[in-house]
């Protein structure tokens, strides 16, 4: 059975939990199980912006707590799923928090061409700032986005905290578009078949690439999988005016960082 991990930045078993048990029971039918990281019952210390992660080998965090376990659990999933509900227009202070610890991550990806789908729930606004930023999040840890289920609680829920203004047109329409994750989700999990990058993918390829130039760690952790000379992190798939735009990508910002730093680059 596949295995797709959840992320879960809600500090209680709240309406983004509910969202996420609902597409549990729907990846099961398509023999896909799911399990569950509430961030609300680990230890996750704030970031103390020691830099060792980023600068000493072995280019790990030093703080002892849950962290590797939970790096661990993503690196062994078959697919994630990035949710957390709308606090101040933004991620939770839980979720917020476990990204600045792994951001040292996203100069050394972890979930290369992993699919993964983020979800958010709201009672108001803030769904696209919030989603932007997980979707960035699991991008630039190498995954691959296949989808974004936003709930606006109210209208989706019969019982909720806040207000009651249940709109069953609305849950139907949400309902539909949380199957057609599903099943998007399930596809990429179980096909053999590398998804192509788009453009956006390339540029955040290259962007990340940069960290190479100034970072031993990042360059060897680049080296080690010849993805230095690439212009995407597998070149299947990639077609001819991509490499291309990959290679002048990369060339540009490799010469922008040159001219920043006024010395030679890692």
């Amino acid at each position: 059975m596949k295995n797709v991990v959840v992320i879960l930045g809600s500090p209680r078993k709240g309406d983004s939990y509910d969202v996420c048990t609902d597409i549990g029971e729907k990846l099961k039918l398509h023999d896909v199980s799911l399990e569950y990281i509430e961030l609300s019952k680990m230890n996750i210390k704030f970031c103390r912006g020691c830099n060792q992660c980023f600068t000493k080998m072995p280019g790990t965090c030093p703080i002892e707590d849950d962290l590797d376990m939970i790096i661990e659990r993503m690196k062994n999933a078959d697919g994630l799923i990035l949710a957390s509900p709308v606090y101040a227009y933004q991620v939770t202070a839980l979720m917020k928090n476990f990204f600045d610890r792994i951001a040292y991550m996203t100069h050394r990806p972890i979930i290369v061409q992993k699919p993964f789908m983020t979800v958010v729930t709201t009672v108001g606004g803030g769904i696209k700032e919030t989603d932007s930023y997980m979707k960035l999040m699991g991008r630039s840890l190498g995954g691959t986005h296949v989808g974004s289920v936003s709930v606006k609680a109210p209208q989706y829920f019969k019982k909720n905290d806040f207000i009651q203004i249940y709109n069953h047109n609305y849950f139907i329409k949400t309902q539909k578009h949380l199957l057609y994750c599903c099943d998007v989700i399930t596809k990429a999990i179980k096909s053999d078949i590398v998804k192509k990058p788009t453009v956006a993918d390339i540029f955040m390829f290259q962007a990340m690439k940069s960290k190479t130039y100034t970072s031993k760690v990042d360059y060897n952790y680049w080296a080690e999988r010849g993805w230095l000379t690439q212009s995407y992190y597998m070149e299947e798939g990639v077609g001819l005016y991509k490499k291309a735009l990959g290679k002048a990508t990369g060339w540009i910002i490799e010469r922008m960082w040159k001219r920043m730093v006024g010395r030679k680059l890692v």
